[in-house]
């Protein structure tokens, strides 16, 4: 279930947490609240950090590279895509790590939502605690 998609980081960071069990219907709702935020971010791009913590199972459904790959493409402005999950399986990561090459999107795993921004900031040219750059 999607609880929420917001703002981390005003226009350059975006947060989407969601519990239970993650459906194709679930990341369809993300995919549409993430294209209206995108849609008035910052340029040149977007990073996404998506925490799975509170995942309970995941549905057979999206074991489906090629679901990704369609819904992935309405994402032409995602730089870092980072998931967050403390218990990460190494066969979910595997395959977000061949989604995200297949895709052209760069992937992380990380443990907390604490650790992505800490690499965001390490790995950007910007300041994540600027909203205002670009203005």
């Amino acid at each position: 279930m999607l609880d929420f998609a917001h703002w981390m980081v005003q226009g350059r960071v975006l947060l989407v947490q969601f519990s239970g069990v993650l459906t194709l219907d679930d990341i369809n709702q993300m995919n549409s609240q993430v294209i209206v935020l995108i849609q008035n971010a910052l340029p040149p791009h977007v990073d996404l950090i998506c925490d799975l913590t509170y995942i309970t199972q995941f549905d057979s459904q999206l074991a489906n590279i090629r679901k990704f790959k369609t819904i992935a493409i309405k994402y032409p402005h995602i730089n870092w895509y980072i998931s967050v999950r403390a218990n990460s399986n190494p066969a979910m990561h595997f395959v977000a790590t061949m989604v995200s090459s297949l895709i052209g999107v760069r992937y992380r795993g990380m443990k907390t939502v604490q650790e992505a921004l800490a690499f965001l900031q390490a790995s950007s040219n910007y300041d994540l605690t600027r909203t205002d750059i670009g203005e």
